[in-house]
């Protein structure tokens, strides 16, 4: 009989599983270096910030030196019609056409310094962010194996057994979302945590979720 898709794992089941896994197994073999892989964000002058401002606001000058070209033109055609290319009507229009484009730049060249400052104050919080977040990281990673080094000089343990113990009561309670038969299949039918997990307490895993779904071993 084919096997009820409800108990395979999806993707995001699959990751979380996983990450289960990783979680305590790092905890229990980290190293000092061990921390949090963010890729530095390269820090921008305001020049840089200028420049890219300009380019997202590029199509507002052409659009402003478009509408300047056409009423330009415009006014030339009507003053050809008329016979007044010359006249000081059509040189005033021309004026006020010209005196409208650079107006319109220089509120262009107004919300251009904004955006660039705004580009420029968030290119720095989240450098800075970034990297109070690897500092913490490796503060983070460096506490961890001192206390695990302290605990390794002071206590006789075995690792393996240690993570496979949390894994188990990890893997219970992550199974415990679903109803008692549903959890056993998912476990019985799903090898990630076979692969995850140490014999001994896989067994002793299959062995809890079969007595609750009411078949004594």
């Amino acid at each position: 009989m084919a096997l009820n898709p409800q108990y395979y794992l999806t993707a995001e089941q699959t990751a979380q599983v996983n990450d289960i896994y990783f979680g305590i197994v790092k905890k229990y073999k980290c190293t000092s270096n061990e921390s949090v892989n963010l890729d530095m964000v390269k820090r921008i002058t305001y020049e840089d910030a200028r420049g890219l401002a300009e380019m997202e606001l590029g199509d507002k000058q052409f659009q402003i030196e478009a509408d300047y070209t056409n009423r330009c033109n415009e006014i030339e055609r009507n003053a050809i019609k008329r016979n007044m290319q010359n006249s000081s009507i059509t040189m005033e229009l021309l004026d006020r056409a010209f005196q409208k484009k650079v107006d319109a730049l220089q509120r262009l060249n107004g919300m251009t310094d904004k955006l660039a400052k705004r580009i420029h104050t968030e290119n720095q919080k989240l450098a800075l962010a970034t990297e109070k977040e690897k500092s913490a990281s490796r503060s983070r990673a460096l506490r961890d194996y001192l206390a695990t080094a302290k605990q390794k000089l002071t206590i006789s343990y075995n690792t393996q057994a240690l993570i496979d113990e949390e894994l188990y009561t990890a893997y219970l309670a992550w199974l415990s979302q679903f109803d008692f038969e549903t959890a056993y299949q998912i476990f019985d039918n799903n090898i990630i945590f076979g692969f995850n997990m140490g014999s001994t307490k896989y067994m002793a895993l299959r062995a809890e979720l079969d007595r609750r779904r009411g078949i004594l071993i």
